[in-house]
């Protein structure tokens, strides 16, 4: 069993136990679904980042249509009830949807590995980036082997290789910006992008560390559990930059300069793989 479905059903579990509920018994109340199709756990409750109020997340990937004489669409999500205080949202992704999101993930590899390519890296949305999270952290609570397929045919494992990239360049293409914000004088603006490129360095460590989750909401929180492979100072200094605010512009763009330089060489530590983008400039 992956170390990642292991952590995903712990953390389930945690969760089920303030509902009184185990594992087994929720799969029990889960209706039958086709042999083709699959239920995973997802959110925040999968991800260990839930209180006891959290709705469960559920994603259910399977055929466009109902198995049925009428061939109605399946709705994109329903809500349920378990319960007082046990609300489940289910959201459901096509297979033939997911087909066209794998024909785009199978140009990962090429862009990280053929520097050419690079200006050609597939662009996903934020909302295809969690889906493809969900996919690659969730728990297989119906049909598991059906839930590791889709894994592989997305290419889930790379992920964080693509996020890596992904969030290096848009570092980067922000500092820039930043530096020429400064020296125009626009100290709003100049602030303004520091920021976000701080955010992107951020999720540059996060990717780099294996963290997948596109949700900028928990990237401190994540960061903070990421602490013993990023480790303490960097913690520190990445959270200073993030949260605090700062009057002194051209000190603040100094000190962010030097993060960028410490975080990218941490970031290729953890992830080799972006070494393509370095080599480009």
């Amino acid at each position: 069993m992956r170390p990642s479905v292991i952590t995903a059903r712990s953390t389930v579990t945690d969760f089920l136990d303030s509902w009184g509920m185990t594992l087994e018994e929720l799969g029990d109340l889960m209706p039958a679904i086709r042999p083709s199709d699959t239920l995973l756990l997802t959110g925040s409750v999968n991800g260990g980042l839930a209180h006891r109020n959290s709705v469960l997340d559920m994603l259910l990937i399977g055929s466009g249509t109902r198995p049925s004489t009428t061939g109605a669409a399946l709705a994109t999500s329903a809500s349920y009830t378990l319960g007082v205080g046990r609300s489940v949202q289910v959201r459901f992704f096509a297979t033939e949807a997911l087909e066209q999101i794998a024909t785009t993930t199978s140009r990962f590899d090429e862009a990280l590995y053929e520097p050419a390519a690079l200006a050609r890296i597939p662009r996903l949305y934020e909302d295809t980036r969690l889906l493809l999270h969900e996919v690659r952290v969730g728990y297989g609570l119906l049909n598991p082997s059906i839930a590791q397929a889709w894994r592989e045919a997305l290419r889930a494992d790379r992920l964080h290789c693509y996020l890596a990239v992904l969030h290096l360049m848009r570092h980067r293409a922000r500092l820039r910006s930043a530096l020429s914000y400064a020296i125009d004088g626009d100290a709003e603006t100049t602030q303004w992008m520091i920021k976000e490129s701080v955010e992107e360095l951020l999720a540059l460590v996060l990717a780099a560390a294996q963290e997948t989750n596109p949700r900028k909401r928990w990237h401190l929180r994540l960061l903070r559990n990421k602490e013993a492979i990023v480790g303490q100072v960097s913690v520190s200094r990445l959270v200073a930059a993030l949260c605090t605010w700062r009057h002194n512009i051209p000190e603040y763009l100094d000190e962010v300069v030097a993060l960028s330089d410490d975080m990218i060489a941490l970031s290729a530590r953890l992830c080799p793989e972006i070494a393509g983008v370095l080599d480009m400039e």
